[in-house]
């Protein structure tokens, strides 16, 4: 994943996962749950049933240490309403796996990354 973005990104000049939220943005396709600083959309692609990634829009932010306090407050709207979407579903709660990737700490370079969740 982190070869990936730096290659992406040495080509391109940005971060691969904000070019690919730039044009979900710009399709609305895909969007499951919108904040002012935050998407949950359903990528292009989602393997599993029910698959969302989880993007900030600010470009820099690369772990969750880099957040402000209005952006985990957004964070935290966007992921209740989306969640709440799921146990509405099967009107039960539902269960999934996520995860957060971080930029890797072996690099001191790491501009290519971009913070993001996977839901299963």
């Amino acid at each position: 994943e982190d070869l990936k973005q730096r290659e992406y990104f040495e080509k391109d000049g940005t971060p691969l996962l904000q070019n690919y939220l730039t044009k979900e943005l710009k399709k609305r396709e895909r969007i499951v749950e919108e904040g002012k600083y935050w998407v949950a959309l359903v990528p292009y692609w989602a393997k599993w049933p029910f698959e969302l990634l989880v993007i900030p829009k600010r470009e820099d932010v690369r772990r969750l240490r880099d957040l402000t306090k209005d952006e985990i407050y957004d964070l935290a709207v966007v992921m209740k309403r989306y969640l709440t979407r799921y146990d509405n579903l099967f009107s039960c709660s539902f269960p999934y796996s996520m995860g957060w990737h971080e930029a890797p700490n072996t690099s001191p370079d790491v501009t290519h990354w971009t913070l993001h969740a996977h839901y299963y």
